[in-house]
């Protein structure tokens, strides 16, 4: 996993909108099935806004290595 920068403001100052795996436990979803796994470990997406410009993200992401494997497993 990679912390990136808002891409539309270069900001690093951000509030977490979402938790993936937080929202999973909270609404008794099946945290296997709703959320990504990489090398049998949850990826835990955070969507987040941008304190500078109000840009929409995700972050952390996984890094491109990271990528490549999820897609070609």
């Amino acid at each position: 996993m990679e912390t990136v920068a808002c891409a539309v403001c270069g900001g690093n100052e951000y509030d977490v909108l979402i938790d993936k795996l937080e929202f999973c436990r909270g609404h008794a979803l099946n945290p296997r099935g709703q959320v990504l796994h990489v090398n049998e470990q949850p990826v835990n997406y955070q969507h987040v806004c941008c304190r500078d410009c109000g840009f929409v993200y995700i972050n952390p992401r996984m890094n491109q290595a990271e990528t490549l494997e999820f897609y070609r497993s």
